[in-house]
């Protein structure tokens, strides 16, 4: 089955199922949030709206709990005032590179990978590439 997106998007930087329900939930990087959407029963898409703005999330991830993971680069998520609209942000995970990706697994989905690179600008990629400066970090979900 192919689930067309509603326009407009944002570039989406992933999409997840919460957990128990059927909504799907879109990082959208260049907007800024998280949109989410009602999944009817035949996969087709409706109700959208903004689960959290002004995150600027890329990569993103669901755990058992229905807790969504995903980077941001909005600095207001990490002075602690949060995003407006949705959830709360409830934990902060620091890395000493920018993070572009997350994913959660592990033996009991609890293990948090979390993609990291160097980033200086697109017009500098061929030498960021060159240094090999990748990482992927490990950390642990709390329960």
């Amino acid at each position: 089955m192919v689930v067309s997106l509603p326009s407009p998007q944002l570039f989406t930087g992933g999409m997840v199922p919460t957990p128990g329900g059927p909504t799907l939930v879109v990082a959208e990087s260049f907007a800024g949030r998280l949109t989410a959407f009602d999944i009817a029963a035949d996969g087709t898409l409706s109700g959208r709206r903004a689960w959290a703005e002004g995150l600027g999330p890329d990569g993103i991830c669901v755990d058992a709990d229905g807790g969504i993971w995903c980077q941001t680069a909005d600095t207001r998520a990490h002075t602690g005032s949060g995003p407006r609209g949705g959830g709360d942000i409830t934990h902060h995970v620091e890395t000493d590179l920018p993070c572009s990706s997350c994913a959660l697994g592990g033996p009991e989905g609890r293990h948090l990978f979390l993609l990291c690179n160097e980033f200086d600008s697109v017009d500098q990629l061929q030498a960021v590439l060159a240094r090999r400066s990748a990482r992927v970090y490990v950390t642990e979900v709390p329960r």
